[in-house]
Order: structure tokens, then C-alpha cells, then sequence
């Protein structure tokens, strides 16, 4: 038996698990990094305590992706599977196979960067000026 606390709003409300909403008791034991489901509902498992017997989870915003498609040209690593941002993929390595820290999905990333350049006008050009000359 696990009690699971609702830690969307995490760390607003402190450390303590009981401040947080209790979402319900249920009769396995969550994993972080897996995906729990719940009667349909899955939740993201955030904190786990199996000493005390409970586990801090986040609603997933949408449902597991089985077949996902590629995703290309994010500024971010998104899951494609579970949809979770990496908001920290600038330290990342610039490809790899990594797994998905929400859902356990296992995913390659590739980093692609782009050069672009700014112009601006420093010093307009001096034409040299010149005259037409009759043909003799």
C-alpha cells in the first residue's frame, strides 16, 4: 500500500508530504522514473518514500504515446512519448541515448545548431563619380 500526494505545486507548499493533496492509497509500490497507472490515470512519480510507504506524483498533462512520431527542431529534448521538457538540454552532450527521467521511455537526441548572422550599417560607401566622355 502506497499513498500518493498530488506535488504539481512542489516545493510551494514545504517538505512535508501532508501538506500536498492526497490524491488515494494504492496497492503497488511506484517507481520513479516509470509511469504509474492508476485506473487509467497516469502520474509521473516525482518522490518516493518506501520506508514510510508513500510517493509524490505529478498528473501527466497527456497520455503515453506508443507509436510516437519523430520530433525535430525543438529548442528543447521533449519526450516523445510522455511530452516532459528538458529544460536542461543545453548541458546535455550533442547526441545521445538517454531515458526519459518522467516516463522511462528511451529516446536518442541529436543537437543541431544553427549559424546566423546580424548585419548592421557602420559606414556607407563613398562612390567615385565620373563623367561620360564623347566618343572621338
Amino acid at each position: 500500500m502506497t499513498k500518493l500526494y498530488d506535488i504539481t505545486n512542489w516545493p510551494k507548499l514545504g517538505l512535508d508530504e501532508t501538506k500536498y493533496p492526497l490524491i488515494g492509497t494504492i496497492d503497488a509500490t511506484p517507481r520513479i522514473g516509470r509511469v504509474l497507472d492508476v485506473a487509467g490515470q497516469q502520474f509521473g512519480v516525482g518522490i518516493l518514500d518506501r520506508k514510510d510507504r508513500y510517493a509524490g506524483v505529478r498528473p501527466l498533462t497527456a497520455k503515453l504515446v506508443k507509436s510516437p512520431e519523430t520530433r525535430e527542431f525543438d529548442p528543447n529534448i521533449i519526450c516523445p512519448y510522455c511530452g516532459n521538457i528538458d529544460r536542461d538540454s543545453f548541458e546535455r552532450s550533442d547526441e545521445d541515448t538517454t531515458e526519459c527521467q518522467v516516463c522511462g521511455g528511451t529516446i536518442h537526441y541529436q543537437r543541431i545548431v544553427t549559424v546566423e548572422y546580424t548585419t548592421e550599417p557602420v559606414k556607407p560607401p563613398k562612390p567615385i563619380r565620373a563623367h561620360w566622355v564623347p566618343e572621338a
